[in-house]
């Protein structure tokens, strides 16, 4: 997740998304959720519709990431467009990686290779 993101305020609409276990087998649930409340050093979304205080999901304003003692379960998002953009982010970044690792020379003729330097350097 991005570092030094903005404040949130409250009554702001963001887009919460499960992650880890709570996404295993699938893509997870994802919903819109409220700001409640912001403080100095943390903020917190509320993911219920009714508003429970014990449904609020804590979250670091610096990083946006979850405060856990363990690994979190929901990322948060400014919009589902950004989420959109993360996960197709995540799969070139995944092709990348399949194509460039890995042991000898790479299938990717010369010409290509250059033209891969060349918009990786600009």
């Amino acid at each position: 997740m991005k570092q030094n993101k903005r404040k949130p305020v409250i009554g702001e609409k963001l887009y919460l998304v499960d992650t880890g276990n709570r996404a295993r087998n699938g893509m997870g649930t994802q919903t819109y959720v409220f700001v409640r409340k912001v403080g100095k050093k943390y903020f917190r979304v509320n993911k219920s519709m009714d508003g429970k205080e014990w449904t609020d999901v804590v979250f670091h304003i610096a990083s946006w990431a979850q405060s856990t003692d363990y690994s979190c379960d929901y990322l948060l998002f400014e919009s589902e467009q950004e989420y959109l953009d993360s996960v197709e982010a995540n799969k070139i970044h995944e092709h990348l990686r399949k194509e460039f690792s890995g042991y000898g020379n790479t299938t990717i003729p010369l010409d290509k290779l250059r033209q891969i330097k060349a918009i990786l350097e600009s």
